[in-house]
């Protein structure tokens, strides 16, 4: 994956010549030595068998997918946080980081929903 990524911003930085499309080469030829190694080992990362389940391979691409829209989403939200509205990049990761005392002193749904039924509530160890 290092080759592959590091060819493409090589390329979009200095020109697709040269260095950029021997790094893509190389990152191509060492996934798919990782794929025959993976196929041929005795204890693979992921039993291939896993991949004939329909339900496992829909679900490993959906987590792709969402993975990728949320990187997308904040990469196009920093942008805007430091392009459109002038923010210093410290002031936009400040920005896009949730602040711990606020998100820890927010009731989590299964709490109101017990103290709405009279059940007990859990308690916080600190």
């Amino acid at each position: 994956m290092l080759g592959l990524l590091g060819g493409i911003i090589y390329g979009s930085a200095h020109g697709w010549t040269g260095l950029a499309p021997a790094l893509l080469l190389l990152g191509l030829v060492l996934f798919a030595g990782f794929c025959h190694r993976q196929r041929t080992a005795p204890e693979p990362l992921i039993r291939p068998s896993l991949l004939h389940n329909r339900g496992f391979t829909a679900g490993l691409l959906l987590g792709v997918v969402a993975f990728a829209a949320v990187a997308g989403l904040l990469y196009v939200i920093s942008l805007y946080l430091q392009q459109g509205l002038g923010r210093s990049p410290a002031g936009t990761a400040l920005g896009l980081i949730r602040s711990p005392p606020a998100s820890s002193s927010r009731r989590s749904p299964a709490t109101a929903s017990s103290t709405a039924t009279g059940a007990a509530s859990p308690q916080r160890v600190s």
